[in-house]
């Protein structure tokens, strides 16, 4: 067996027994602790035949498994020079592909790109559909935030990795200055700049579109006060939190998300980044609201179906189903519906999510609207012209009384 059938071989027993329970990437290296004879470039070439396997979608599932794994990675690491040597030695005809663009390579192994994210009546109305099905085939970017103050430590523990400057991003609506949240920077994928730098002090890894919800915090906080109540209600790993208090140092921040890791977790991060709360609290906002408390500013970053970030994770493109996006939507309105009144009179909602769902964006926009908010902005994040992720953000204020 050469080497080349023999990296096949092992690609597809493993992706025969995976079932997505649980994140590809983890899994993956377990599975490649059970062959140390593999080195670096074997696991490489392996490791790409199985993400091209899951970035195809739904496209071409009837095929046999090693066929599937070949047409992949001649449409998802074709351009790469590692990808030659194997399609010489197992496909020939189709190594001259590489040289070709991505849609040409599709149209040439007759993929048909619509069918690698095949729910596209069920998009965002300003979603791109052949932008975003062709995001899930080429691997995403490494972004990053500069922390203010933090340029010229970051750009030297950099040292020679090539970087670009991706900002300024977020400026003020209808164009402006750019926010003083520091420099977004788009660094080679797989760069491991916390063995240079640990992150969350000067700077935090944060995708591009993330960094671009500051344009809508920023909205709002121009009509606050310097010290406004912000309540993050689903904080998650607290990047939007630190991306809040960056521009808002004064700013009086409660979190709280459903699972007690999480904030445990936060506490840790805060702490390095130099962040400070007044109050966390675990809770489950699709049965209730556990507070008394009103806000200038509710940040709500629901729980969502990810399809914004499935060029991370295509794993979860793969085994995703339809009816899970209205399972979501049902959650994301029952959380909606007690977070709303913890908004004062006055103040604003920033619903965000990582979704391209239309019912996760802007039927949630519409509820929220309905219970006596003006919405102000909205937008999709499309990140998939950037190499980054998809999100939504709504920006709404809640009507004086």
């Amino acid at each position: 067996m050469s080497r080349w059938t023999s990296y096949l071989s092992r690609a597809a027993s493993f992706v025969s027994g995976y079932a997505g329970a649980a994140p590809l990437a983890p899994v993956l290296r377990e599975y490649f602790r059970g062959f140390k004879q593999m080195g670096s470039t074997d696991r490489r070439v392996v490791s790409d035949l199985v993400y091209g396997y899951y970035r195809l979608g739904h496209a071409c599932r009837t095929l046999p498994v090693e066929e599937r794994l070949l047409r992949a990675y001649a449409v998802t690491a074709g351009v790469a020079a590692s990808a030659a040597p194997l399609l010489a030695a197992l496909r020939p005809e189709w190594a001259p592909l590489s040289s070709l663009p991505l849609p040409e390579r599709l149209r040439a192994l007759d993929i048909d790109p619509g069918a690698v994210f095949p729910w596209a009546d069920r998009l965002s109305s300003l979603v791109d559909p052949s932008g975003l099905a062709l995001s899930h085939l080429r691997q995403p970017s490494f972004f990053i935030r500069v922390r203010p103050g933090h340029e010229a430590e970051v750009r030297t523990a950099l040292g020679g990795i090539a970087y670009d400057e991706v900002g300024p991003f977020g400026a003020e609506p209808g164009g402006g200055a750019p926010l003083p949240v520091g420099a977004a920077l788009r660094l080679p994928a797989g760069t491991a700049l916390q063995d240079l730098l640990p992150p969350d002090r000067a700077y935090v890894v944060q995708d591009l579109s993330s960094q671009a919800v500051g344009g809508f915090l920023s909205e709002a906080l121009a009509s606050l006060g310097p010290a406004p109540q912000v309540w993050d209600c689903c904080a998650a790993s607290g990047g939007k939190s630190i991306l809040l208090k960056d521009l808002r140092p004064n700013a009086r921040l409660t979190v709280s998300d459903v699972r007690p890791s999480i904030l445990h977790n936060l506490d840790k991060r805060f702490a390095t980044a130099g962040i400070g709360y007044e109050r966390s609290f675990v809770a489950d906002l699709s049965v209730g609201l556990p507070t008394s408390s009103s806000y200038d500013l509710v940040l709500a970053d629901v729980p969502c179906s990810g399809s914004g970030t499935w060029s991370r994770t295509p794993e979860q493109l793969y085994f995703f189903s339809a009816e899970k996006i209205d399972e979501y939507a049902s959650l994301q309105r029952s959380i909606l519906r007690n977070v709303v009144t913890a908004v004062r009179p006055g103040g604003f909602l920033l619903l965000v999510t990582c979704s391209v769902f239309r019912s996760e964006n802007e039927d949630n926009v519409a509820l929220v609207a309905s219970s006596g908010f003006t919405l102000l902005r909205q937008r999709v994040l499309a990140g998939y012209n950037e190499g980054a992720d998809t999100l939504f953000a709504a920006l709404l204020h809640r009507e004086l009384r």
